[in-house]
């Protein structure tokens, strides 16, 4: 068996992380035109909004459920509201965490022991 050296392992992993990379940018294109061919199909014109939302989504479950909900919505307004409910808009701030208080450690004194 032939010794393959700590760079060409590298070359390897590197090779297999591109790979995966470009299967799952392909998987996420394909989503896309899946859903985009669905939508189509059965509401005829897709709002512009809709296009903006699914174009800035690469998250491969997501865009697989949207797949499933756009094959079963009963109407684009029901989808529209499904694809609000699982995007965050990027602009919203978040509530800030409570204030953190510390509470002051007094150091416990120990008891005095009673000599017998």
């Amino acid at each position: 068996m032939r010794y393959v050296t700590t760079f060409e392992r590298r070359g390897i992993a590197k090779g297999i992380e591109k790979g995966i990379e470009k299967g799952l940018e392909e998987g996420i294109a394909s989503h896309k035109a899946s859903l985009n061919t669905i939508l189509q199909s059965r509401f005829e014109r897709i709002p512009t909004r809709i296009n903006s939302t699914i174009e800035h989504i690469n998250d491969l479950e997501a865009l697989k459920n949207l797949v499933i909900k756009a094959a079963l919505a009963e109407s684009l307004e029901g989808f529209q509201e499904y694809l609000d409910s699982i995007i965050k808009p990027a602009n919203k701030v978040s509530e800030p965490a409570a204030a953190y208080k510390p509470v002051p450690v007094t150091p416990k004194a120990k008891p005095r022991r009673t000599p017998k």
